[in-house]
């Protein structure tokens, strides 16, 4: 869609077709209608919950997740205006019924910016967070958007994108446990706290199987435990390590754990996939996220801090490295405290 940008009527026009397309809930179609850096923003978005998405995965993400939480849905346009050539200004009302059976009535007032190609570059929406919050309670997601199948799985904020682990990975996880401080921090250890030799390709591929087995178990179960996902480049899909749940119980209580590939280090990677999967964890009905870090792993711990954790107290001698006891802290995230989606200073060089 490359349209001219010389009058009002061609913005009108432009938003008034992706309006039509967002309430048809047409994700493909308005696919080809967003920029690839376009930015949605929710400023009344109620306390907790994701208020900002960047980059058109984060943006299909969101926009796919509210369309699978309504059984019914339909939006109306009362009017549009041009505030300048590349923006527009919409209001429109909706009505509908949640998967859930909750009646659903709002307002809004979006501004639409599109860029020179007529792509959308900016999507700001207020609407009123009461009615959001009544139909939707904080484990709206619960029951939306978690697929049986792990493969289908995804999670992205335009940087990084978060997926589950292939058999074609497996050689990407035989390197990277040779390194030194993903045998110290990361992999199991035997009762003196020494690490086993790196996994073999077999033994990787065995790892990634039971993975997707532990998802599938946990639709019967309500308990997720031990899934790693693997953290990619969002441009380009470079695997550069993994972030995953350790485990999951039915009080809503989560453990998380991460690590990144050598060469990946320094790029805030690490990061922005703690952020990405404890939004989704708790868009979902967790009500804690949690993770322990050895002590002297000073980097993992600038991870958590980074990424909104509060470290609640450190547990002494916790656990053994080669014969040695260290101590253990502590980590944790509240959903009632969770209040942005992505890390703070995200230009900052992170592990």
């Amino acid at each position: 869609m490359n349209p001219p940008q010389s009058s009002h009527l061609d913005v009108i026009e432009l938003a008034r077709s992706v309006y039509a397309r967002a309430a048809a809930m047409d994700i493909d179609a308005l696919e080809s209608m967003f920029g690839d850096e376009v930015v949605m923003e929710l400023p009344f978005a109620p306390d907790g919950w994701t208020n900002l998405y960047e980059g058109k995965v984060a943006v299909l993400d969101f926009q796919r997740r509210a369309a699978q939480s309504f059984a019914s849905f339909t939006m109306t346009v009362d009017r549009v205006l041009a505030s300048n050539p590349l923006t527009a200004v919409v209001e429109a009302r909706s009505v509908g019924t949640t998967i859930k059976g909750a009646p659903y009535e709002n307002r809004y007032c979006t501004i639409l910016e599109f860029d020179d190609d007529g792509l959308v570059a900016r999507w700001t929406e207020y609407y009123d967070p009461i009615a959001v919050s009544a139909a939707f309670p904080r484990s709206w997601f619960a029951d939306v958007a978690t697929p049986d199948d792990i493969a289908s799985f995804s999670a992205s904020d335009g940087i990084v994108t978060l997926r589950a682990w292939s058999r074609d990975d497996a050689s990407f996880i035989v390197d990277a446990s040779v390194d030194p401080a993903i045998q110290r921090y990361s992999l199991s250890h035997d009762h003196r706290g020494i690490p086993g030799p790196p996994p073999s390709s077999d033994e990787a591929e065995a790892t990634i199987d039971q993975f997707a087995a532990n998802w599938q178990a946990s639709t019967t179960t309500g308990v997720l435990t031990s899934v790693g996902f693997a953290i990619t480049e969002a441009e380009g899909g470079n695997v550069v390590g993994q972030c995953g749940i350790d485990h999951w119980s039915k009080d809503g209580v989560a453990q998380i754990g991460y690590w990144l590939a050598p060469d990946a280090r320094g790029h805030g990677y690490a990061t922005r996939a703690v952020v990405l999967l404890t939004n989704w964890l708790f868009e979902r009905g967790a009500t804690r996220v949690f993770l322990t870090i050895v002590a002297g792993n000073d980097a993992s711990v600038a991870v958590a801090r980074r990424a909104g954790f509060v470290h609640e107290g450190t547990m002494r001698a916790h656990a053994l490295w080669h014969g040695q006891p260290c101590d253990v802290m502590w980590f944790a995230a509240l959903a009632d405290e969770w209040a942005f989606a992505t890390p703070r200073d995200p230009g900052e060089r992170q592990r």
